[in-house]
Parts: structure tokens; sequence; C-alpha cells
């Protein structure tokens, strides 16, 4: 992260640090309780404090922030929308640690090896609850701006979930999987979260008209994506063991990605026996360093790095013609190097 974008970023890091603190001190936080519900809300909450309590690096506040400063919106007057999206990440993440057997994270052991079975459900109903924080009247909104967070909300939750049953689907009808086919897919899976829905809902709250708001969105989806696909790079070649991450990890996971998709190809060309060792889910570790080594030789790295080349542009596109004021533009400017050119796990 360059100086100027650590500089912006240390100096938002207090709102959202006291978003999740003033909202989080409960035993029910106030904007989950839900009528009928405050036993499932409470021990659902006790479960996502393990990984709020360590909180990652609270991208998704930090792009909401920035939307609303560029909108000429003080983010202090909506944190609860800070305090919502870094709460559906850390229920993201926690699910998808539970479905991955992720051995840690944040600095600790994962949530499912802590509290078993628990982690996911929990994960699932606080995420759920928080879809419903846009009609909390601490959110200051007026009624057609509820209706219209909710319906954007509710939109990029319809195409997570689309994205992530239709996943499966890249791989049934055999070879590699195309970067457009899988970027359609991946543009799905992460909308609500990375970075479509929080700068979206953010240009939502600061009454921006919706073509801007829609200018947002494509930011969000054109950042997101590229963010998304180096994490898959460093996901099969981790740079720190502290994040708990192997290499291969997406082989070990059996995620179906551009990368895995193409090394499996070329590993079922070179070594069939290889091959089905990592495609039983439990591969020896002979044939995980081959599937490693695979990814690294057939080319799809560096197609996937040109992929990134090319969305960090449209990004960059994107924002010229937002139209910001030039504090904002040149902060937003540096984000796409950041988020996916230089950025760690």
């Amino acid at each position: 992260m360059g100086p100027e974008l650590a500089g912006h970023y240390r100096a938002c890091l207090p709102v959202i640090r006291g978003a999740l603190a003033e909202y989080s001190v409960s035993p029910v936080p106030e904007l989950l309780a839900r009528p009928g519900l405050p036993g499932l809300s409470r021990a659902d909450w006790s479960v996502l404090r393990y990984y709020l309590d360590r909180p990652g690096k609270l991208l998704r506040p930090y792009l909401a922030m920035l939307a609303l400063q560029a909108a000429g919106r003080d983010p202090e007057a909506f944190r609860p929308l800070l305090w919502t999206l870094e709460v559906m990440e850390s229920a993201t993440v926690m699910l998808d640690d539970a479905l991955d057997s992720s051995p840690c994270r944040r600095g600790a052991r994962a949530a499912q090896l802590v509290y078993g079975p628990r982690a996911a459900s929990a994960a699932m109903t606080v995420f759920h609850l928080c879809l419903g924080v846009p009609d909390h009247p601490a959110l200051p909104l007026g009624s057609s701006q509820r209706l219209r967070l909710h319906e954007l909300m509710n939109s990029y939750y319809f195409r997570a979930c689309r994205g992530h049953l239709s996943e499966p689907l890249l791989t049934e009808a055999g070879g590699p999987v195309s970067m457009a086919a899988y970027l359609d897919n991946v543009r799905d899976r992460i909308s609500i979260l990375s970075f479509a829905g929080p700068l979206g809902a953010a240009a939502v709250c600061a009454g921006l008209p919706r073509a801007r708001e829609a200018e947002f969105c494509a930011l969000g989806e054109t950042l997101g994506a590229a963010y998304h696909l180096r994490g898959d790079i460093l996901n099969l070649f981790p740079e720190d063991p502290s994040w708990g991450k192997l290499p291969g990890d997406d082989f070990l996971a059996g995620k179906a990605t551009f990368l895995t998709s193409a090394a499996l190809a070329r590993l079922e060309r070179d070594d069939p026996g290889a091959a089905d060792s990592v495609l039983s889910g439990k591969p020896s570790p002979g044939a995980l360093r081959r599937a490693v080594r695979a990814a690294r030789d057939c080319g799809a790295v560096q197609e996937t790095q040109a992929a990134i080349a090319s969305l960090n542009a449209r990004a960059l596109d994107i924002v010229a013609g937002l139209g910001l004021p030039r504090a904002s533009r040149a902060i937003f400017s540096r984000l796409p190097l950041y988020l996916s050119a230089r950025r760690t796990k």
C-alpha cells in the first residue's frame, strides 16, 4: 500500500473500529436484534465475535467510506453500514473456513475447529440478519433509500447464490475453464461484498443518482474480480505461512478456479496418476507438488496476471469517468495496484 493510500486508510480506521465497538458490545447487537429471535441472535453473535475481535483488513467498510467521502457525506453518520459490511464479511469467511476446512484465520484457529458445526450455522444466521439492517432507524435514510438499499443488497445476494450454485457447472463439460467463463462466475459469487456491494450500498446511502450508483457498482465489480484473481494466485503460491494456507490450497479444498482447471488439464496430459490423486480430494504430497508446478508451467499464471492488468486498466477508466473530487480521485486511482497487484494475502 503506497504512502498516500496507507495514510488515508489509517485515518479511516478509527471510524470503522469505532463502529465495530459501538454496535458489538452488547450480548445481542442492537442492529441484529429481531423480535422473537433473541436466543438465536445471542447464540450466533457469540461465535461471530471470535473473528470480529481480530478484524481483518476492513476493506469493505473502508471502500464504503471512500464512496461516502467522494459524495461529500460524513461517514460517521453511516456507522451502521460500516459495521454491517464488516460483520457480513466475517460471517462469509467463517462459512468459507468451515467449507474449506481451513486450519486458521486472523492469527488463530479457524472457527469450526473451536465451535464445530455451530460456526457455519452462526455465520449463515448473522449474515441473513444483517440483510435487515437497512430498516434500522440508526441508519439515517429516507424510505425510498431504504427500499433501494434492500433492492441492491438482495439483488447482489441473489447473484452470489446463483454464482455459488453454478460454480460446479464450470467443470462439468470437461477440459479447462476459460477465463471469460470463470470471471462471469466470479463476478456473481463475490458481488455482494467484493466490492460492488459496499460501493453500491454507500452510493445509495449517499443519495447519488442511479446512473452514478451504477458506476460505483461497476467499479466495485472490476476491482473485486481483479482482487479475486490475485487471491487465486496466492492460494496456490502462499507467500507467508502465518496465513494458514498451504501451497496448492485450492487443490486441497477442491476449488474449481481458472488456475486449478488449467493445471489439472496439463497434469492429466502429462501425469494422469497425479491428476487422479488430486481429483480424489486427498492428493499425495508428490501429486500436490506436481499440480502446483503444473499451474506455474502451463501459462495460466501469466494469463491470470494479464487479466488482472486488464481489469485494473478498466477500473482506472471508470475512476476517471466518475468526476470525483481531486482528493478522492487520487485515492481511488491507487486502489487497483494495492488490491490486486501488490497486496499480500
